[in-house]
């Protein structure tokens, strides 16, 4: 029996939900002949996935020995299904010949869901997988689909993030026998932005070295995946932006320039195993020295700054586009909010194939690229192959 096509296809063609949302389309199947089946379901699943490997080493000598140490966690949020067909009583179900459209609905719980989330050692995924079992089969014949789920992350909610934050460095830079500085001061105007916004930052680098120093301003996402018997952090270099290069004894400063906010996801919080935070930089690149690095955290929301007022505007002129997709459901009230579109992650595109699966099992792509809320005017989309 050859199987001619096998997908789903959402009502909702960027696939970007909140809590409570329906999320519905069909499922779309097309055989040669009939054909008879012990399985014909969609699964709609939301869970979060951590795994590592570490190589350990014991003994020395003959006895040397080297393992490898897997640390995994993970965490369910739902697990529904719906069959698309009713078996009979020999537990089998008949497909006729030709094509056939098997409408789905489900809805999300209205619970704080953490927001999709993908990482180099876990993720956090919202996906719809159909399954269609065959006597004469391998394997089960499977396709799937990603869906991007983002909870709400209000910049006003800690209105200390909406004042500024300066802090200072000074790094000692010694060349011979004597002893120089290089001193260094960084402001940002806020520490609370949405993707599509800018953060507009000021600086100083006092160079008193005698050595070239190259300025950089850097934004990070920190992630911590937390698996039940360590945590492992790695830092993602989100953009960059590059001032002129300081000579010996010079001075350089800046005033309220932008670092425009890749799409990115949302500060996340309300996963018990990961987290992800951001945090904007100053580095000073040093050569032959320890290069002097000012952190300063700060959170990326949703529901921009000041939307509570009579009106909203982003530093470097008002959001006036129209929404690339029916607008994500936020809590009451946000009389003022601009209509949010939804743009790729800036980290592209990533494969939701379980390890364990043959790649015959599936039919159509596995690629997924989370889409986020982003203000301004979205860079080109990515797509889901990778």
């Amino acid at each position: 029996m050859k199987l001619q096509l096998f997908q789903i296809i959402l009502d909702q063609t960027q696939a970007v939900y909140a809590p409570g949302n329906v999320v519905s389309g069909r499922v779309d199947i097309a055989v040669e002949k009939d054909v008879n089946l012990r399985l014909c379901e969609i699964h709609f699943k939301g869970l979060a996935n951590v795994h590592w490997s570490e190589q350990h080493t014991s003994g020395s000598g003959e006895n040397r020995r080297t393992k490898t140490v897997h640390y995994r966690a993970n965490e369910d949020y739902f697990n529904v299904q719906q069959q698309l067909l009713v078996k009979g009583a020999n537990n089998e179900v008949v497909l006729s010949a030709g094509h056939h459209c098997f409408p789905f609905s489900f809805q999300l719980p209205h619970s704080n869901l953490p927001t999709t989330f993908e990482g180099a050692h876990g993720w956090v995924r919202y996906y719809l997988e159909s399954v269609l079992d065959e006597t004469w089969w391998k394997f089960n014949k499977r396709c799937k689909v990603g869906i991007t789920v983002i909870s709400p992350v209000d910049c006003n909610a800690n209105p200390v993030l909406l004042n500024p934050m300066r802090r200072d460095d000074t790094k000692e830079v010694c060349c011979c026998c004597c002893a120089t500085h290089v001193n260094a001061s960084f402001e940002i105007q806020r520490q609370a932005y949405c993707a599509g916004e800018s953060i507009v930052h000021t600086g100083e680098v006092n160079n008193g070295s005698s050595r070239d120093l190259e300025p950089f301003i850097e934004l990070y996402q920190r992630v911590l995946f937390k698996a039940t018997r360590k945590t492992r952090k790695i830092d993602n270099l989100v953009c960059k932006i590059s001032e002129p290069e300081i000579g010996e004894g010079k001075r350089h400063g800046w005033n309220q320039k932008p670092l425009l906010i890749p799409p990115i996801a949302p500060t996340l919080t309300n996963c018990s195993i990961i987290e992800a935070s951001y945090f904007v930089r100053l580095h000073v690149d040093i050569p032959m020295a320890v290069d002097c690095r000012i952190d300063i955290p700060v959170l990326i929301g949703t529901i921009p700054a000041n939307v509570y007022s009579s009106g909203y505007n982003t530093q470097y002129g008002v959001v006036t586009q129209q929404p690339s997709a029916p607008p994500v459901a936020l809590p009451d009230p946000y009389p003022n909010l601009p209509p949010p579109s939804y743009a790729s992650s800036v980290f592209g595109a990533v494969d939701m194939k379980e390890e364990d699966t043959s790649d015959d099992a599936f039919m159509g792509s596995t690629g997924f690229v989370p889409m986020y809320t982003y203000y301004g005017q979205p860079p080109p989309a990515s797509t889901g192959q990778i």
